[in-house]
Parts: structure tokens; sequence; C-alpha cells
């Protein structure tokens, strides 16, 4: 069983002064009742998800009590926002924020908007004030400090602001013919393998090679819920499950799996349909990956080499934002050869328009995006053999990454 995300349609447009969210949790706070405060957020949309960044809280700094812990203030000479710390709190303001950007997308393409509420924490009352399609952000700084959207991204947002422009130009070239085109392609071509990949990753040792760092020996934990990019045919459940945290029946009861899977096929295939939650989501991971929801660990092995290196980049940002423990992936180092020389083969094989420009190396990207605020790298770029290319006749070694909170 699987599900097909269609395409998010046109939204109609919200009357911002008759827009009243009331939080299901009528006191946030169990304290004494506060006045409403000014609070905004900035909404992205990363592929078909609009996604809240953490809200700020505009302050008086000569009357309001500081959050003396917030690592990310920005000052004028008569305000002071800083970021909202109550994560449940948190939580009910983007949810409101999400919700207004959603209703207010027109049929014109909007990428990202800055949505203003008037929210008071101890009735749980969220009244829309105003959404600004024009927040100012990548404009020139005027000060070192930045606006305060400038700090949200830089504190909040894995890999800042490079990477946003990424996340940006990916959901913008998704909604494109030709790169959609292109995705069609690509889970066509995994449709038509998909009856015999089991023995092409067996031929290779592929699935031991990149894995067995990651899910034997005790090395790290994965109990929990495991949400996987690109899960194939389900060979990296199949490793996990036979190769880490056994009970006394050798079985083993502390690992879950979701998947996001390109192809329909692969996402039919006997593990998919028994070792992962169902329904599985369909389609491009760097458009659907947040549907998905938190998961304690978040993963892709192998498939990296697929993705354009904004995609990549927007995959890798959804990661770890969905990630609440651990993220851990891997890049093939892709040679000019072997990149040029599989486009040639495919052409001859299926046609121009087949497998053009589906394959990149992308361990430069992954370095750039370097360790965001708040994970530290247990396995940083790792270079191991991954098998050998029986189409190109070549080795393909691959870079590894495992990042954990704290």
């Amino acid at each position: 069983m699987t599900r097909d995300v269609p395409c998010i349609g046109p939204l109609p447009k919200l009357p911002l002064s008759e827009t009243i969210y009331e939080t299901s949790d009528s006191a946030i706070d169990k304290g004494t009742s506060s006045q409403p405060r000014n609070v905004s957020v900035l909404v992205i949309l990363m592929g078909r998800v609009a996604v809240g960044l953490t809200p700020l809280e505009q302050k008086n700094p000569d009357s309001d009590t500081l959050n003396q812990g917030s690592y990310a203030t920005h000052r004028t000479q008569d305000t002071l926002s800083q970021l909202i710390q109550d994560a449940k709190w948190a939580a009910k303001l983007k949810q409101a924020a999400v919700q207004a950007f959603n209703t207010f997308r027109s049929t014109e393409y909007t990428a990202y908007a800055c949505v203003d509420l008037l929210a008071d924490s101890a009735t749980g009352h969220i009244h829309i004030s105003n959404i600004d399609p024009f927040p100012p952000i990548f404009h020139p700084r005027e000060k070192p400090e930045g606006t305060p959207h400038d700090l949200v991204i830089e504190h909040t947002f894995p890999g800042g602001h490079a990477a946003l422009f990424e996340v940006l130009l990916s959901t913008k070239l998704s909604t494109l013919p030709q790169f959609r085109g292109r995705n069609l392609a690509c889970a066509k071509r995994h449709d038509q393998i998909a009856p015999t990949y089991p023995q092409i990753l067996a031929a290779t040792n592929v699935t031991a090679n990149r894995l067995s760092p990651f899910f034997t020996g005790g090395r790290f934990d994965y109990s929990g819920t495991v949400l996987e990019c690109c899960p194939g045919d389900g060979a990296l459940a199949r490793f996990a499950l036979d190769n880490t945290n056994k009970n006394d029946r050798g079985t083993n009861t502390t690992m879950t799996f979701t998947g996001v899977e390109l192809s329909p096929n692969m996402a039919s295939s006997p593990s998919c349909q028994t070792l992962y939650h169902q329904p599985m989501l369909i389609g491009p991971a760097q458009e659907l990956l947040m549907l998905a929801g938190p998961h304690d660990h978040v993963v892709c092995f192998g498939s990296f080499h697929l993705f354009a290196p904004c995609d990549f980049i927007s995959t890798l940002c959804q990661m770890f934002l969905l990630a609440r423990r651990s993220v851990a992936f891997d890049v093939d180092a892709l040679s000019p050869t072997y990149i040029a020389g599989s486009m040639g083969v495919c052409e001859r094989e299926h046609g121009r328009s087949a497998w053009r420009e589906f394959n990149w190396n992308n361990v430069a990207g992954a370095v750039r995006l370097g360790v965001p605020r708040g994970w530290r790298a247990v396995v940083d770029g790792e270079r191991r053999f991954a098998y050998r290319s029986p189409l190109m006749g070549e080795d393909v070694w691959t870079c590894a990454w495992r990042f954990e909170r704290g």
C-alpha cells in the first residue's frame, strides 16, 4: 500500500482581520494572565510542505523579562526580539503561521513569508495580524547584527543562509516541467529494475559495505523510529533488523521504519510492504520528506548521487529538521568519467532523455553544509569502498556521515 501525494494546488486568500487561531490547550502557560505579544514566524516552503522556523517575540528591553539564555537576540533602539524558548508554545505558533501561509498562497509561486501574530500564551489565543511575502532576508546588512529573521536563519536553520538559498532553488525547480520529467524518468528507470534489484545488490555486496559500519558491532544506537529517504527495496531495514538490537529470540523489537520512495515498484517490494510503516510516501524526497514528520533517526544511504546539488542540500536540511536524535547518510564520490560514462550508456540503451544528468558527486556539498548548530559529527566524511560498478567497470567509493544531537 502506498500513498502518492499530489502537487499542492492554489489556495484561497486569508481574510486576515477575521482570523483567530485558538490552541487546543486553553492554558499553555499555567501562570498568571499576560498581555498579548507581537510574534513573527518565518515560514519556508520546502518542496510541497510549508515549514515554520523558530518564532520571534518582540519585547520591550526596558520593562520585559528577557530570556538570558536565548542565543539569538536582535536589538533596535526601542525593541528587542528573542527566540521563543517554550517548545510547546512555539509549536502552536508555528502551526498557526503555517496555516496562514498555506491559505495566503495564491496561484503565483510563493517561496517564503513572514507571518506576524498577536499571541497570548496564557489564553492560547493567536491572532494573525499580517503576512509579509517579502521579508528582509538575503538583503545586504546595514548593521552587524542584521535583521531579526537573519538571526533565526543563522542560528536555527541547518547550513544558514547558503543552505536556505539551495532549499528555495530546489522548491522552485520542482515546479518546472523539465524537472518533474526528470524525476518521472528516474522513477520509471527504478520501476524497471525493481524485480531484479535484490540480485543486483547481492552481486556487488554493496549493502554490507555501506551499512556495516553503522548497523553492526553495537557502534550506534538506532532504537526508536527511523525515517529513510529512498529505501529502494527495503535493504537497509532488512540489514538493520538482522544485525542490531536483537533480543533473546533473535528478533529486533526496538526499531520501526518509515520511508519516502521515488519508485512505486520499489515501494511495492515485499520488504517495503512488511518492514516499513504503511502507506509509504511516493515521490521525490526533496519535495515530500517533511510530510513524514519528526523521527528519532533520519537516514539516507546509496541514493544521494541521484540528487541534483540543490535537491541534495534541501533534503539534508529537512533531515536535520526532522531528526530528534541522529542523522546518517553517505555520498558516493563518483568520478567525472563515471558520471559522463553512465550518462552515455543510458542514452544508448534508453534514449537521450532517459537518464540525462541523473548522477552527481555531492561530497563537496556535504562538506560545505558543515555541522549544524546543536549537532556534533561522530562520523565525519569517512571514506570507504562501496562497490565495483558492473556498468562502468570501476570502483565506487563513498563518504559517510553521522550526526547526533548535543
